[in-house]
């Protein structure tokens, strides 16, 4: 039997050999910690080098899009995430990594070995846990014409109903359909399920109608713009001529002469970049067979993206549907307002700011750049770009006048700013901040020359009510601006109409239509009379309306539903006669209110919907 001085010689012996042999464990582990940590390449958290396409065109969106595109490692190096996941270390909340062997830290082992009444301590340190001329559409700026769903010639109307184009005579009560045109699929490319996107162009000679919508290709599951030329010289026979794609979905397009602006959107996602394939994350124009990338000189980005969608423009030969000049905004999705030789684009950000109340804490604010490229040249020219605080509503919340751009936004804090920015250096040099009542945004915009016509609103399921402001811009050193106070409805289209002011919108509830005539005294707005019918569906669609200002006439379509709860389905036309606005023609039409459109040519008013409507005024 051992001595009390051999056992305790040989517990020491075996703690002396346990501590070396987890010393040469440790000192193993941290051997190859410094040998994988030289060895292996780190995980960076930079995005990878693209030096090597310095030499292409589109190298400055390449350095852009591969900072966004790239997403940093959960893990610092491949190293950490093997020690993570399979050796018994731990990650303190610094990010430093420690051993840690738990119970193992028993330099004595089994107790068995211990003597009677000997207290084992372990001193070693846990790790802490991980952690067109005689145009029929109400066209923004004059000059400038918009694609619809309709338009005319002297001598017929062009109408897309059901995935087809119609032509019908302008014969008074003789009038009748006289011709259709059924768009084909072609290239595996159908517009069938974007029908309700369809807008067309007519040439000024009455010769070529131009089709563009978004097209979808189910085999490809790709989704392009697709320009369609169709030969209407006889109406009674078209023909399809000519047909191009534009990447992305149909956005907007304007036709000035007889070019053709077409806008899209386009988004390009990470698993498809591929930046030595430039298709890849440029966006193409072209015939099916004969697709090009657009120029990189025309491509405007921000200096640091907010996302990859672009919005894409193109100026097409109407004629032969060729591209003149093709351009592009990276990062700007928003809205789009195009003046007589300009194409503003806008995107939307936040940034950070101080809170009022607390200075350690930041918030953030709404913001949204704009930026422009010049059309009126041969080719694209960028101009600038600005940012204002707030949300733009929709291209009527953009005006170009006479060198200066003003815009109103819905602001962060729910309010309403309007801004006015020189074309020359791209600076407000003018703005009236926060002019709406708390917790209002904006509803509607329209600009009449020096005059800019505001609607904010309060809206909530219960209740719906706003003020109308009037700013005289004539003087930006002395901006004024009056307004109705708070009034019931609000509307959600202001509409220059002669001397006085026409909103279309809301009355006391989200079912009732309520069409509004304004005017302007010496200190206020005031409603000078009103048009409501109650349990009501209308379009917000502006294109949907008939705007007649020469002879002071409004046109929409609505369905109603009396007490009994029976609808009635109409077109009606009113007329503000100085004092009242007047029921002139309500007749029985049918259809989506957003695709209805109506026409006033010599004292008769022709009505398109699912059924064809002629009435003499």
């Amino acid at each position: 039997m051992k001595t009390y001085k051999e056992r305790t010689r040989s517990i020491l012996k075996k703690a002396t050999k346990k501590r070396f042999q987890e010393t040469t464990i440790g000192s193993a582990i941290v051997g190859i910690l410094i040998v994988l940590g030289l060895s292996l390449i780190p995980y960076d958290t930079t995005p990878p080098n693209v030096e090597r396409y310095a030499s292409s065109e589109y190298y400055s969106v390449i350095q852009k899009m591969n900072i966004l595109n790239y997403t940093p490692p959960m893990y610092k190096n491949p190293l950490e995430k093997f020690l993570l996941s399979y050796l018994p270390i731990s990650k303190n909340s610094k990010g430093e990594i420690s051993l840690d062997f738990g119970n193992n830290g028993d330099l004595m082992g089994d107790a068995d070995f211990a003597p009677m009444g000997t207290e084992i301590t372990n001193n070693s340190q846990a790790g802490s846990e991980a952690p067109g001329d005689i145009d029929v559409t109400d066209n923004q700026v004059a000059g400038v014409i918009e694609g619809d769903r309709f338009k005319r010639s002297d001598s017929h109307i062009f109408y897309i109903r059901d995935e087809h184009i119609i032509a019908f005579s302008i014969e008074g009560e003789n009038s009748k359909a006289v011709g259709s045109f059924s768009v084909k699929e072609a290239y595996g490319y159908s517009l069938k399920r974007y029908e309700n996107n369809w807008e067309i162009f007519l040439s000024p000679d009455y010769k070529t109608l131009t089709l563009v919508s978004t097209a979808y290709n189910s085999y490809l599951k790709d989704i392009k713009v697709v320009l369609i030329s169709i030969d209407v010289s006889d109406p009674e026979n078209m023909t399809e001529t000519a047909r191009t794609y534009l990447s992305g979905t149909y956005l907007s397009a304007r036709m000035i002469g007889d070019e053709l602006l077409v806008m899209s959107n386009y988004r390009i996602y990470k698993n498809q970049i591929d930046f030595d394939d430039p298709t890849t994350f440029i966006p193409e124009y072209g015939t099916e067979s004969h697709m090009q990338t657009i120029d990189a000189s025309n491509i405007v980005a921000p200096e640091k993206l907010t996302n990859m969608a672009y919005t894409i423009v193109c100026k097409v030969d109407v004629s032969t549907l060729e591209a003149k000049s093709t351009g592009a905004f990276l990062s700007y999705s928003n809205e789009v307002y195009v003046s007589k030789n300009n194409i503003y684009a806008s995107r939307e950000y936040n940034t950070p700011v101080a809170d009022t109340n607390d200075p350690n804490r930041a918030v953030f604010k709404r913001m949204t750049e704009i930026s422009a490229l010049s059309y009126s040249g041969d080719t694209f020219e960028p101009l600038g770009m600005v940012s204002v605080e707030g949300e733009i509503l929709n291209q009527y919340s953009m005006d170009e006048y006479e060198g200066i751009l003003r815009v109103v936004t819905t602001t962060t804090n729910r309010n309403a700013s309007l801004y006015c920015i020189s074309l020359d250096n791209w600076k407000v040099v003018a703005s009236v901040e926060n002019f709406a009542p708390e917790g209002e945004t904006v509803r509607s915009v329209r600009y009449d020359g020096t005059a800019a016509y505001v609607c904010t609103a309060y809206t909530t399921v219960v209740e719906l009510h706003d003020p109308v402001y009037f700013f005289d811009l004539s003087d930006l050193d002395n901006i004024t601006y009056k307004d109705t106070g708070t009034i019931e409805g609000f509307s959600s289209s202001l509409v220059n109409f002669g001397d006085v002011l026409l909103g279309i919108g809301y009355g006391e509830d989200w079912n009732t239509l309520k069409i509004e005539i304004y005017a302007e005294t010496d200190t206020v707005v005031e409603s000078i009379c009103s048009y409501e019918v109650p349990r009501c569906e209308f379009s917000e669609e502006y294109k949907s309306y008939l705007i007649d200002r020469k002879n002071m006439r409004l046109g929409l379509g609505y369905s109603h539903r009396d007490e009994n709860g029976s609808y009635e389905d109409c077109y009606v036309l009113l007329q503000f006669d100085g004092y009242n606005l007047i029921e002139v023609v309500k007749a029985p039409v049918t259809g989506n209110h957003d695709y209805i459109r109506a026409v006033i040519i010599d004292e008769y008013i022709y009505i398109f919907g699912d059924n064809f409507v002629v009435e003499k005024l």
